[in-house]
Order: C-alpha cells, then sequence, then structure tokens
C-alpha cells in the first residue's frame, strides 16, 4: 500500500495503510479520526459519491482563481475546469448509450468550474 499512496494533509500514511490491511470497517474506523469523518457516510452510500464529492472539492479549490490576472494558477483552474467538463460529456453520452436512469447520472455529475 505504501508505494501507491503519497502524504497528503492530514492522512497519516501508516495508520491508513495499517487500517486497509486490516479491512474496510477500520479504514472507516480510521476516517473518523481525521478531517474526512463527514465524508464515511458518503463512503459507506457509494465510492461513485464520494468520488463526486472529492471532484467537487477540487473545483471549489480552484474556483477562486478563475477571476486572477497574473500567475500560473487560471491557467492550470482553466485546464482543471475543462477536464471536468469533458469528464462529464463523456459521462452523459455513456449513460444516454446504456440506458442509465437520470437519477443516476445525477449521482455521478460534479460541479462545472464556470
Amino acid at each position: 500500500f505504501e508505494m501507491a499512496l503519497a502524504e497528503a494533509g492530514s492522512l497519516d500514511i501508516e495508520a491508513l495503510t495499517a487500517a486497509a490491511s486490516a479491512g474496510t470497517e477500520e479504514v472507516y474506523n480510521y476516517l473518523l479520526t481525521t478531517e474526512y469523518k463527514g465524508q464515511v457516510d458518503t463512503i459507506q452510500k457509494s465510492l461513485t459519491a464520494f468520488e463526486a464529492w472529492s471532484d467537487n472539492e477540487i473545483i471549489k479549490l480552484i474556483r477562486p482563481y478563475r477571476m486572477a490576472n497574473d500567475g500560473v494558477e487560471p491557467l492550470i483552474a482553466f485546464i482543471i475546469g475543462r477536464e471536468t467538463e469533458i469528464k462529464l460529456v463523456k459521462l452523459i453520452i455513456s449513460a444516454k448509450i446504456n440506458g442509465f436512469s437520470p437519477d443516476e447520472v445525477n449521482l455521478r455529475m460534479r460541479d462545472l468550474y464556470v
């Protein structure tokens, strides 16, 4: 596990690795001790919902840079926003082709950058 994980903010890689080795319930218990405790219910409900939440958090982080006039931040924010839009178009087309219900599609939708 350790080779697949990178240090990221408040997560303790060793504790997360130990929890993952012990099973899913231990991962949930570990996450309850972190700043992500509010998302444990989302993860238990659906990993797809958690993925959508994490993508939405990224959009929230980059949104303030939309109106910046200098630096590389507006360019990076634009690229991430455009990638999210492309991901959503692919999702909608794939859902249409495979006959998914609108509720299933809405569960997978992300916030847009604009």
